[in-house]
């Protein structure tokens, strides 16, 4: 994922009024979608679920 989109969700987070909103879950998923990774923004009611790895 690009780093460009974590930057804005933390920006998002942060004018949403998150405390701390750099913090955040990163997670993986299984093939058949069983989540053991993904990505949930602390603040926000969200779940990005990765099914490729990152480099990043």
């Amino acid at each position: 994922m690009p780093s460009t989109v974590l930057k804005t969700w933390i920006a998002e987070e942060k004018q949403a009024g998150a405390n701390d909103p750099q913090q955040a879950i990163l997670l993986t998923v299984t093939d058949e979608g069983t989540p053991h990774a993904g990505m949930k923004i602390t603040g926000q009611n969200n779940y990005y679920p990765h099914k490729t790895r990152s480099t990043i």
